[in-house]
């Protein structure tokens, strides 16, 4: 059974495994509420940001600066280097990212 949560600009959903997922849904938000509406309304346990289809840890002690620029890094990867999106996913214990696509 998949948990969702809903948020002002978007919403968590929870994998099977116990995983948060947060997506924004609002089409005009921007990179920055997007952030911050994430870090407002993160549940607990291990959380994910997804943002225009990269996805980025967010770590218990984040910030709206550290969450971003994490963010932005991951993009960057992705982009240059898409073999090592698997890598990352498995480092971060991100086991169901085929049903967040």
């Amino acid at each position: 059974m998949v948990t969702l949560a809903r948020t002002r600009f978007g919403v968590y959903i929870q994998d099977p495994s116990g995983n948060w997922h947060y997506f924004c849904t609002y089409f005009l938000a921007s990179v920055r509420i997007a952030v911050k509406d994430a870090i407002n309304h993160k549940p607990k346990g291990p959380t994910c940001f997804w943002l225009g289809g990269t996805i980025s840890p967010l770590e218990e002690n984040d910030n709206e600066s550290s969450l971003f620029i994490r963010w932005k890094e991951w993009r960057q990867s992705f982009v240059f280097f898409p073999e090592i999106l698997e890598a990352l996913l498995e480092y971060t214990g991100i086991s169901q990212y085929s049903q967040f696509q």
